[in-house]
């Protein structure tokens, strides 16, 4: 998606504090996603793979691009199978 400009909602920004995910990791995973998937209208969901704690954790970005690309909400899940699509 190569390098832009993102906005948080004031949700998202709680979401990172509380969850402990660095807004670098979301930018990451922005640019570089290893999937993109439909999330209903006008929302999409960047995902990647990382290790933490000897584990895989999928960093799951909710995000809409309604003229500026804004961050709906941010969250990491073990349920990598789950998400992932073929």
């Amino acid at each position: 998606m190569g390098r832009f400009e993102i906005k948080f909602s004031k949700h998202a920004e709680r979401q990172l504090k509380e969850r402990n995910i660095e807004p670098e990791l979301v930018q990451e995973t922005l640019e570089n996603p290893e999937q993109i998937v439909t999330a209903g209208k006008n929302r999409k969901i960047a995902q990647r793979i990382y290790q933490r704690q000897g584990r895989d954790f999928l960093l799951r970005v909710v995000f809409s691009e309604q003229g500026n690309l804004e961050i709906m909400t941010v969250y990491w899940t073990s349920k990598v199978s789950k998400y992932r699509r073929k």
